[in-house]
């Protein structure tokens, strides 16, 4: 767990730069995480740095597929006051053997720009 301040910023570079949602740039800083991804471990300690890590690459992957519709911002990935940690919910699948699903979406086509 005390590990956690030397792995961050790859976690959070997991966040695409360019990816917004209703305006918001979706990755956050570091020091807005730090303290939210040290109680997660404290509270969850059967995840580690690789199961976090499978979870989160699973999620960005799916929102990447909808153009990072309804996306959360990468500190409320970890937790959000009055709501379930979406991290926990992206470890309890990997944990479970759980592939990301993958979405069946038509291949874009700039010509259907113009139809």
């Amino acid at each position: 767990m005390n590990n956690v301040k030397y792995w961050l910023q790859e976690w959070l570079d997991l966040f695409p730069e360019e990816a917004e949602f209703n305006g918001y740039k979706i990755k956050s800083k570091a020091k807005d995480c730090l303290n939210k991804m040290l109680k997660f471990l404290k509270d969850h300690p059967n995840y580690d740095k690789s199961i976090i890590f499978a979870a989160t690459k699973n999620y960005v992957e799916e929102k990447r597929a909808v153009n990072w519709e309804f996306m959360k911002q990468a500190t409320y990935f970890i937790s959000k006051v009055g709501q379930p940690s979406l991290l926990e919910s992206y470890c309890e699948k990997v944990l479970a053997g759980e592939k990301p699903k993958e979405l069946n979406l038509p291949a874009y086509n700039p010509i259907d720009d113009f139809i």
